[in-house]
């Protein structure tokens, strides 16, 4: 559905290029999707259960290194709505460690309920981090998340390419997925 229905504008399929050329373009990158701020909000437990939160976190953090150490010359490309996530992956990644100037939160709002800022650029920096991720070499997000998805959703993956951490958050409708008429598109699973 994405390839036939979703067509970015053409300004922003070139500021995805230009990125890519200039900062990713001749190296191997493993995507990652971290949401922050809010997400703990919408999940199965709260913000204060922080051995699950931590242990989510570990579970992201052992998927990467794994990729990390089958490809050492590897990039990390992070997408994340959180500057708590940002400065962590920093300290962890340091060098290898990639992102996007994009509007992120250092609270538990998320950035889609932040007053005063501008929808359609916020929007539009979600989709130019989904689109430069997708063309990485590997994917790791959240199966909760909507954004991680997407991404899997956005190009026919190999297997074991990507892994989408945690719960399902969406369920399946029979008159939409008519599984024996649906190619693998990638590996969902909750072990590296």
């Amino acid at each position: 559905m994405f390839k036939k229905y979703i067509k970015p504008v053409a300004s922003l399929e070139k500021k995805v290029e230009i990125f890519w050329k200039r900062y990713m373009a001749g190296r191997p990158w493993v995507g990652v999707h971290v949401r922050g701020s809010d997400k703990c909000n919408e999940m199965e437990f709260e913000c204060e259960q922080l051995d699950r939160i931590n242990a989510f976190n570990a579970f992201n953090y052992e998927c990467i290194d794994r990729i990390i150490e089958l490809n050492p010359g590897i990039g990390v490309f992070l997408l994340t709505d959180s500057e708590t996530v940002l400065k962590e992956y920093r300290m962890r990644y340091g060098d290898k460690l990639l992102f996007t100037e994009a509007t992120r939160s250092a609270s538990n709002v998320g950035v889609h309920f932040m007053n005063d800022l501008d929808g359609i650029k916020i929007g539009e920096e979600v989709l130019l981090d989904s689109l430069l991720a997708a063309k990485c070499d590997y994917f790791v997000g959240n199966l909760s998340s909507n954004v991680s998805l997407a991404i899997q959703s956005m190009r026919n993956w190999p297997i074991g390419l990507v892994k989408l951490i945690g719960n399902n958050a969406r369920k399946e409708s029979l008159y939409l997925h008519d599984r024996s008429q649906t190619p693998v598109f990638a590996e969902i699973s909750r072990n590296c």
